[in-house]
């Protein structure tokens, strides 16, 4: 039997991440980047250069929208940083994920 008083010393973090949508142009854009370091933009199959990769995400974004990367465990931390930056610098949330399967 197992007494609850020992339940209490079990800890367990919990972290969730809500958005809320309150209509207007906010849209959940799917960044993937594959084990070739190559980036595609939602259901998309065609990828994108790195050199374009900026303008394509803010041409597909509208005010108040959020950026959902994926990334292949194959793939450089660098190309996943480009995007993180490119988030940063024009102040677009972005949601972190692991491999898209």
């Amino acid at each position: 039997m197992v007494n609850l008083n020992d339940l209490s010393k079990i800890g367990v973090s919990v972290s969730i991440g809500l958005f809320c949508y309150h209509g207007g142009e906010k849209k959940i854009l799917t960044v993937n980047i594959n084990n070739k370091n190559e980036y595609f933009i939602d259901n998309k199959r065609a990828p994108i250069y790195s050199s374009d990769i900026k303008n394509e995400i803010l041409k597909n974004l509208g005010q108040d929208s959020i950026i959902s990367l994926y990334g292949s465990n194959e793939s450089s931390w660098e190309s996943s940083v480009y995007i993180i930056d490119i988030a940063k610098q024009n102040n677009i949330r972005i949601s972190l994920n692991g491999n898209k399967k």
